[in-house]
């Protein structure tokens, strides 16, 4: 395949999944990274939760949140888009060339890479935690490098520890890496000659996990919340997966895939993979954020079945025959042909990026908008929140050294806050009659909340609370704003139900 389409088809698919900067976790995270600047260290105790404020906590993605609040203080929201860019550059281009070492087959390796990027499309955003997506594929790599070479080389093994050392700095998904390298690498079948080669890169795994400023202590914050996923799922991503979303219905395909080929030729896998791949796909289903995991290993899975098979394009049939004509087409395609397939991809590449840079800020997501009316209208504090807009909130309100000037509840650090509190919040949500629980606790003068949920109908309803934005008939805002009555000054702001409440005193 011609080095320079296939180049091209790289960046149109990290534009393609990149998307404006609007991920709810990534303020408090820029937050956290100031505080990291400004004093040199990590933080040992929880400082910005309004339920959480001295509680233990480790901030075990620190080397991320430093780079965060590095580039928000020089370049601001455009920088961010940036690094946004490159960070979606770098995921896209180490699967496809992941996926190509294995395959063998440029084209295969760019298709497959594709394919797992898109799986991990809906949950790709500025965080941490695509990090541990790159890392992953690193350690199925350098596993099947392993296994081909039938020996941990002196280099495998200090890339091994290095992958996992940024792991670990970045986020505390690291048992993956550990429950990948396993499914990898060994064979229940031939337990005694696998056993000292998955040991050895496990050892070595877990040597890059020391290398922290917690010296490790993160697996005691990892073993904490591992009843997190169905703890609090409330939260989108925890759920169980349905037709539509995207990424399950890529892993169902990329399972389909794998499924054919080793009924073309079973002998292509070792058990322990097959089973990984069952494994990952039942965990995949049932909380969405393993999909992007579970898309990652099929797609490998499916790209060392083609490279271990003689002659692909006889034993995989049509599918074989017809990968091997694509590749030789795009291999001798003429320069005639080539040049219009690159001017059409820089297009598509033009085209898409124009958008982000128009504006680079998801306005649908982050409630700037809402924000800019407290601050310009200098509303009172405290102010309730949803759980997604409390890191913005936080950003705001935060000083440059990242001290907290308002703590937000429930700022995206779930793992911290008390049960009660999290019911309480959820009762809110919902709209349940014990509401005033949630607000008991934070005692706000202000509320900041989204239109989506059935909260703001009971506060238009109460005699407690004045709606003084969205202006009535804006039916497009995604957020209202509330202020406690015995704080409002109808002089400065109008209100369409206490204004409506003292019309019909006045009528009376």
């Amino acid at each position: 395949m011609n080095k320079l389409l296939w180049i091209t088809a790289i960046l149109l698919v990290t534009i393609a999944i990149c998307g404006p900067v609007g991920d709810p976790d990534l303020w408090w995270h820029i937050v956290v990274g100031k505080w990291v600047l400004a004093h040199g260290e990590v933080p040992k105790v929880d400082l910005w939760n309004e339920f959480a404020a001295g509680t233990p906590w480790r901030a075990y993605s620190w080397s991320n949140e430093a780079v965060y609040a590095w580039v928000d203080a020089r370049h601001g929201i455009f920088g961010l888009l940036l690094l946004k860019l490159l960070l979606s550059f770098c995921f896209v281009s180490t699967l496809t060339i992941a996926m190509t070492k294995i395959a063998g087959s440029r084209i295969l390796g760019l298709l497959l890479g594709t394919a797992a990027a898109v799986g991990c499309y809906a949950h790709f955003g500025l965080r941490p935690q695509v990090v541990s997506w790159i890392c992953f594929a690193l350690c199925l790599l350098l596993s099947e490098l392993t296994l081909r070479r039938k020996k941990v080389t002196p280099l495998l093994a200090l890339a091994l520890v290095c992958t996992t050392a940024l792991w670990a700095n970045s986020h505390i998904s690291t048992i993956f890496g550990f429950l990948g390298i396993v499914l990898w690498s060994f064979d229940f079948t031939k337990p005694l000659t696998s056993l000292g080669t998955t040991s050895k890169l496990l050892g070595l795994a877990f040597l890059g996990t020391l290398c922290t400023p917690y010296f490790g202590a993160e697996w005691l914050t990892m073993l904490g919340k591992a009843q997190h996923p169905f703890a609090h799922m409330y939260i989108q991503e925890f759920q169980p997966a349905t037709l539509y979303h995207a990424g399950a219905n890529v892993v169902i395909l990329l399972f389909a895939t794998l499924l054919v080929l080793i009924h073309r030729n079973p002998l292509l896998l070792i058990p322990s993979q097959l089973c990984g791949a069952v494994i990952l796909l039942f965990a995949a289903l049932s909380v969405q954020k393993f999909i992007p995991f579970t898309a990652i290993y099929l797609a490998f899975l499916i790209a060392r079945s083609w490279s271990i098979a003689e002659e692909p394009e006889k034993e995989f049939g049509n599918l074989g025959y017809g990968m091997a004509r694509l590749s030789k087409s795009l291999a001798t395609m003429p320069l005639l042909l080539s040049i219009p397939a690159l001017s059409l991809g820089c297009l598509f590449i033009w085209g898409l990026s124009r958008p982000l840079f128009a504006q680079p800020l998801d306005l649908n997501s982050v409630a700037k908008k809402p924000l800019d009316f407290i601050e310009s209208n200098d509303l009172p504090t405290p102010i309730l929140n949803t759980f997604n807009d409390g890191g913005y909130i936080l950003y705001r309100y935060a000083a440059k050294d990242g001290t907290p000037n308002l703590r937000v509840p429930l700022d995206g650090r779930t793992n911290v806050n008390t049960h009660a509190a999290t019911l309480a919040f959820l009762s809110a949500l919902r709209g349940k009659e014990d509401w005033r629980t949630y607000f008991k606790l934070v005692n706000p003068k202000t509320v900041l909340w989204s239109n989506a949920f059935p909260l703001v109908s009971v506060l238009l309803e109460t005699e407690e609370w004045c709606h003084v934005y969205p202006k009535e008939g804006n039916t497009a805002a995604r957020w209202s704003i509330f202020i406690r009555k015995d704080v409002f000054d109808e002089s400065k702001l109008p209100s369409r139900n206490c204004a409506q409440a003292e019309d019909a005193t006045e009528n009376l």
